[in-house]
């Protein structure tokens, strides 16, 4: 796996320099990515729950996170699709449609763009460890 290809999700040391009302704002948008990352979720939808625009809230998002909201989402659901990798023996089908990803070969072209490795490989590799951790760079749950 590249060492640079995973970035943390944990945004918290980017909200310091935020008002009082931003970081409320950039939690309420991060908890609603979080409940429902496993389910298609309209740029319009996040964009109502900061009450703001599309193109606002793509302009306030990119510039706390330094990632687009989608790139950011994928990342979350690549996340949670690794932990379901590792802890639970469905089909990798089963995994990306539970993680929120609707399209099978988007997801594994994801996998395999961020990991190195296809997702069954991901899981052939973790299963041939002794230890069974996600790949470096990502949150643990």
């Amino acid at each position: 796996m590249r060492p640079d290809a995973l970035r943390c999700l944990n945004v918290a040391d980017q909200l310091c320099n935020l008002s009082e009302c931003e970081v409320k704002r950039m939690k309420q948008v991060l908890s609603f990515l979080s409940a429902h990352s496993h389910r298609a979720i309209a740029l319009e939808e996040v964009a109502a729950v900061a009450n703001m625009s599309r193109e606002a809230f793509c302009r306030f998002f990119k510039e706390r996170t330094r990632k687009t909201y989608v790139r950011y989402l994928n990342e979350l659901r690549l996340t949670n699709a690794c932990q379901l990798l590792l802890h639970t023996n469905k089909t990798v089908a089963s995994v990306a449609y539970a993680c929120g990803f609707a399209n099978l070969s988007h997801f594994n072209r994801l996998v395999f763009s961020i990991i190195g490795k296809a997702p069954r490989g991901y899981r052939r590799a973790i299963a041939g460890s002794q230890v069974a951790q996600p790949p470096s760079g990502l949150p643990a749950q």
